[in-house]
This record gives C-alpha cells, sequence and structure tokens, in this order.
C-alpha cells in the first residue's frame, strides 16, 4: 500500500457501516505483522504465558512500542519455543494507543488446522447468514526478525467489537475459562466464567441469572430461556455449527463460544469462537458430508439448551429455518471458490516459519475440504427435509 493510501486509511472515521480497521481483515492482501521480544519478555512468557509482556509491533511502516503481548489457546496453544499463538493489546502500557482503532489483535496458529482456511471460511458464513462474528483474515508473522509462519488474524472479541455491532451502553461480554474445557450455561459453572468487558450491569448480575434460567424446567424452557437470551440469533449460531459440522463449538460440545448481553435489548446473545474445527475437521480425521445436524456424532455432551431443542417441536421448527438460513448464505458464497482463491493467495508463504505442515499432509487436508464443501449442502437439505416431515402439522 502506498504512504498516501495508509494514511488516508488511518485518518479514515468509521462510517456508513465501514470501519478504518477493515484493512486489516478484507482478505486482499496478506498482512504482516512485526514483534520484537526483548529478552525478559520471552522469559516473562515461558515463565507466565497468558500474563501480558511488554513488546514492540510494526506494521507497514508504523511502530507501536510498549504493546502488551501473551500467548493464547488451550488444544492449540505452544509455549514461545514453538509456534505460539498471541494476543496483543496495544494500549496494556501506552493508555490510548491504537491500531487502526483496535485495542487488540489475536493472531492463532492454526497448527489444527494444516489447510490454513477454516477459519477465514467459517467466520464469512457466519457473518453471511446474519451472525454478529469476529472478520477473519490470514497474515504472517515475523518475531525477533525470525518468519514464525502464516497465522489467522482473527477480531478479537472485546468492547470495541461490542459497541460496533451493539452500540453504547456497553453491555457485560463473558468468556470460559481457559483451564476448563466444556462449560454449558448451568449456575453451578458461574465460576468458570470471566468477564470481558466493564458493562451494565456493573455487579454482573446478568450471568448468575441467565444460567439459572437456562437450567430451569424443560417444560416451559422456550419461553422463560426467551425473556434472558435472543433465541433467533442463538439458533442462527446452531444453523451456521450444523452446515459446517462444527462437533467443537456450543450446541454439540459446550466450547468455543462467548456471551454478551446488549443493555438496549436486554437479552444474551451468542458469538461464535475457535473455527479450526469447522467444515467436518475433527482433530486428524474428517467427518462424512452426511454428518447429521442434530449433532449426534459429535461424542460430547451437548449443551442443555440444544438437546432440550432438539425435543421441543416449536423450537425444531426454528433450528432448521436457521439451518436453511445458514444454507442460503454457504450457496451465495461459493465455499470452494473461496478456498481455491485463499490458497493461491497463500502458497507462497506455506512452507514458511515454524512447524509447517508438509506438502503432502497439506494438499491431502485441501482436497478433503474442498470435497466436503461440494458434497455437504445437498445433504444438509435432505436431513432438514426428512427432520420436517416427522414434525408434528
Amino acid at each position: 500500500m502506498r504512504r498516501s493510501l495508509l494514511a488516508a486509511v488511518l485518518a479514515l472515521a468509521c462510517h456508513d457501516g465501514g470501519s478504518k480497521s477493515d484493512v486489516l481483515f478484507d482478505g486482499e492482501a496478506i498482512q504482516v505483522f512485526e514483534l520484537t521480544l526483548p529478552p525478559s519478555s520471552v522469559q516473562g512468557l515461558l515463565a507466565q504465558p497468558r500474563e501480558y509482556q511488554p513488546g514492540t509491533l510494526a506494521w507497514q511502516g508504523h511502530t507501536f512500542t510498549q504493546v502488551g503481548v501473551r500467548l493464547k489457546g488451550r488444544a492449540s496453544f505452544r509455549d514461545i519455543n514453538g509456534k505460539a499463538a498471541f494476543k496483543i493489546k496495544l494500549d496494556e502500557f501506552v493508555p490510548g494507543q491504537r491500531l487502526l482503532g483496535l485495542r487488540r489483535l489475536t493472531l492463532n496458529n492454526m497448527v489444527q488446522d494444516p489447510d490454513f482456511a477454516r477459519e477465514r471460511l467459517a467466520y464469512h458464513l457466519y457473518r453471511e447468514a446474519g451472525v454478529p462474528a469476529p472478520r477473519c483474515a490470514s497474515a504472517r508473522l515475523i518475531v525477533n526478525g525470525q518468519p514464525w509462519g502464516l497465522y489467522a488474524n482473527v477480531e478479537t472479541l472485546d468492547d470495541e467489537f461490542v459497541e460496533d455491532h451493539y452500540g453504547k451502553p456497553i453491555g457485560n461480554l463473558y468468556d470460559t475459562s481457559n483451564e476448563h474445557y466444556f462449560i454449558d450455561l448451568k449456575p453451578e459453572n458461574l465460576a468458570l466464567f470471566q468477564r470481558e468487558t466493564k458493562g451494565e450491569p456493573a455487579d454482573g448480575s446478568d450471568l448468575p441469572q441467565l444460567l439459572q434460567v437456562m437450567a430451569g424446567p424443560e417444560a416451559t424452557f422456550l419461553d422463560d430461556d426467551a425473556r434472558v437470551a435472543d433465541l433467533d440469533q442463538w439458533l442462527l449460531v446452531a444453523g451456521v455449527q450444523a452446515v459446517t459440522a462444527n462437533w467443537d463449538g456450543f450446541f454439540a460440545s459446550t466450547n468455543n463460544y462467548e456471551i454478551y448481553r446488549p443493555p438496549a435489548r436486554g437479552r444474551f446473545v451468542m458469538f461464535p469462537w475457535g473455527e479450526d474445527q469447522s467444515f467436518g475437521k475433527r482433530d486428524n480425521d474428517m467427518l462424512p458430508p452426511d454428518y447429521p445436524i442434530d449433532q449426534s456424532q459429535a461424542h460430547r455432551g451437548h449443551a442443555v439448551f440444544f438437546d432440550r431443542c432438539l425435543r421441543n417441536p416449536q423450537c425444531l421448527r426454528r433450528y432448521l429455518d436457521a439451518i436453511d438460513k445458514a444454507l442460503a448464505a454457504w450457496e451465495r458464497l461459493s465455499l470452494p471458490t473461496e478456498l481455491d482463491r485463499i490458497q493461491a493467495q497463500l502458497q507462497p508463504y506455506v512452507g514458511e516459519g515454524r512447524s509447517p505442515p508438509s506438502m503432502e499432509e497439506r494438499a491431502q487436508w485441501i482436497n478433503e475440504l474442498r470435497a466436503f464443501l461440494n458434497a455437504r449442502a445437498p445433504m444438509v437439505r435432505q436431513q432438514v427435509a426428512a427432520a420436517r416431515a416427522k414434525l408434528p402439522p
């Protein structure tokens, strides 16, 4: 990007639904981020990987000093001696410091995604379907002058994200504990949630209320839950996770999600996160294209809400409608073509950095993903039709 154009981008104000940070996520170019970590910060990240250490971030000729740098991930976690994933907080040590208006960057290491495409495709699909979801693009990361390889540059779920989507006043955004997996919305799990924004209500009393209601009697769950949660929005997230055969999300396994309560609306919404196991990838294998939309082959405990929904004709009907919306978005996007575009863009860089997949492994995963993308939608439509046929009139 020429300096004059970059200066214009940096000067842009958010308007007409756009954002001056769009350049980081538009997918038209692979952004290059450079991190410089002094020895003391490297040692700090070895000792306490989730504590912010000072570093310097450079992008497009702009340098940001004293940014906060920490490691991230659960199953994908790698320490600083490997291909670590990073959270970068620009204002951790310098109040008000921003990159194109952003306070935070999230750089995922894609160690569970050898084709380097699933997060980009998944978040694109969520957004096309109408779910407020992070923007995502590819990036190259250089640390202390050494290339570390390709990363997924995922928009951080934070106060700026929720303000962009829901306005002010800010409410409370909750994430699940980094130290635990499979956390359902139950009262006994209250201590396993952490508040990411300091919003309204200031005492965080909205979360205990949500957990109590979600664990209430099944006979009235749909009406009860609708008082505290935007169920159509939740079911749209579920619909996208159904068509992508995401066995690792909230509905199939109470994993990889955050929840937010916009004060102006008063009901919780759900944001997807951790999409590297989407589109049928389950660890080292691929799920078949006819993977069931009831997530019965997820082999993990479903969210209580999801199991109740599948047993309730009214809720199931709304779930099937949400799957239809997700399928319509899937077909508008022409995902196999988008996959080919991403791979052509990444090809010059796939072998650089730390622990890149072999060319053979990568080719296999890309071919299996392309086959899944081509076969999945018709099979989901068949399942939706069969489920509707069993519903009472």
